[in-house]
């Protein structure tokens, strides 16, 4: 990768900046917005400026702000030069001297500031549902549930008391049995939130499968049945007795795990679709729904829409780039990457990554 230098770095394009800690993130991408404010017929509104958390947007907005009033006053008063050696500041005395088109650039986006689109990327999501909740297939007036750990709580337990609910049928209270006590068992609702409330939230696959899932769907394939508890009731009763569910040895012992692997699956599967038709039912979208919602709506819009959204953002500096997801990922190389005519600055450090635990993807990261 070559040495990236704000001062002399071509705008045009897609560019991928790796900028380690402790490096100057920040003064790059400040640096890179007066460039765009004093180079380019772009207003502050066009240019889009994501980072990953509330405090880094704060810090990331008053920091560009700065930036742009010191060039500013750098331009303004000619004769004073930068007492702490600032380069680039030195550059833009240089470059845009008497040049009164830059002056006025910048005294224009100072005042505008307060339009400009620097958020977190569920903000900028927001704003795009917000806006266009038709074309995305949302509700217009829908809320933001901020929190969703209380709601899906009550749900895992509505779901217990359901699945612990007085049966008499063999196979029920197998299943019941295996929950609790298969491997170290699962013991109340909370414990089942603590083990799978991250898998809960996302939408992707659960993997590895076991081999009675992979039995289990082909029953249900063969029978037209679908992949519920209830099916799974009818298929262990008619390929076992109770009495291969009672020994203790090892071919058993596997056997009750992978029972309780497919539960789980089933459990997870039950409690997504529940989660998600509560939400709708409360015209409530969470910051997960917000990303999904936006890369589902992309993905499946015409090309005049995507025009629409393109045309709003010509330029776009995304920060913490290792950190983004496959599905936020998706969103940014459809809207900024796919066309050749955006400039596209990718901000980032591979080292840096701390939310490979949500979905945070290198690969994605990497591929560009």
């Amino acid at each position: 990768m070559n040495d990236f230098d704000v001062k002399y770095a071509d705008l045009k394009g897609i560019h991928l900046v790796e900028a380690n800690a402790g490096t100057g993130k920040t003064y790059t991408i400040s640096s890179l917005f007066v460039r765009l404010i004093a180079e380019t017929d772009y207003e502050v509104q066009k240019l889009l400026v994501l980072t990953f958390t509330e405090a880094a947007t704060v810090e990331l907005r008053e920091r560009i702000q700065s930036r742009c009033r010191e060039v500013l006053e750098r331009l303004e008063q000619p004769q004073k030069s930068a007492t702490d050696g600032d380069e680039f500041l030195e550059y833009c005395a240089k470059k845009y001297a008497a040049d009164d088109k830059v002056v006025y650039r910048l005294q224009q986006a100072i005042v505008a500031f307060d339009e400009s689109q620097i958020s977190t990327i569920h903000g900028f999501c927001q704003k795009l549902l917000r806006d266009y909740p038709f074309q995305f297939g949302v509700n217009p007036d829908f809320e933001l549930l901020p929190n969703p750990k209380p709601m899906l709580l009550d749900i895992i337990r509505s779901y217990w008391r359901m699945f612990f609910s007085e049966e008499e049928h063999w196979v029920k209270k197998v299943f019941q049995s295996t929950f609790l006590h298969t491997a170290k068992g699962i013991r109340s609702p909370e414990e089942f939130y603590a083990l799978f409330g991250d898998t809960l939230y996302n939408e992707f696959p659960i993997h590895p499968k076991s081999a009675l899932t992979s039995r289990f769907e082909a029953y249900c394939n063969s029978h037209n049945v679908s992949f519920s508890l209830n099916s799974l009731v009818q298929f262990i009763d008619e390929t076992s007795t109770p009495n291969d569910w009672v020994e203790s040895g090892v071919e058993e012992q596997k056997q009750e795990q992978e029972l309780f692997h497919t539960l789980t699956e089933l459990w997870i599967k039950d409690l997504r679709r529940l989660f998600l038709d509560e939400k709708k039912n409360r015209g409530l979208l969470d910051y997960n729904d917000l990303i999904r919602a936006v890369a589902s709506g992309i993905g499946q819009s015409t090309s005049e829409f995507l025009t629409v959204l393109r045309q709003l953002y010509p330029v776009a500096l995304i920060d913490e780039f290792q950190d983004t997801d496959p599905v936020q990922f998706h969103i940014f190389k459809k809207l900024f990457a796919d066309t050749n005519q955006h400039w596209l600055y990718l901000i980032g450090d591979p080292k840096q990554s701390i939310y490979r635990f949500r979905g945070a993807d290198l690969e994605a990261y990497f591929s560009f």
